[in-house]
């Protein structure tokens, strides 16, 4: 039987911010998350996060200057990680 690889649109982004992932990004990512269909997932190190999940995001542990890895899948993936590079990316 064939594996099917699917290419999924993943961005590396260093945290620009002097608070890297704390709980007002975090409630942001989740809420932008939440607008979309795709699954979108962060990686920071060996932990993982769906960006829907506020305590999930924060468990990741992401520090100031530190990079992390977004993955999205499905209906509208480049939109919605246009928008969590952004919002990752900028100062907030």
């Amino acid at each position: 039987m064939a594996t099917l690889i699917v290419d999924r649109p993943t961005r590396g982004v260093r945290l620009c911010n002097d608070e890297g992932i704390d709980l007002p990004k975090a409630a942001a990512l989740s809420e932008i998350a939440g607008c979309f269909t795709c699954e979108i997932h962060i990686t920071c190190g060996d932990r993982h996060a769906n960006a829907r999940s506020v305590s999930e995001l924060l468990r990741l542990m992401a520090e100031p200057g530190g990079e992390v890895v977004v993955e999205a899948e499905g209906f509208e993936d480049e939109e919605a990680l246009n928008l969590v590079e952004s919002l990752l990316a900028h100062p907030f």
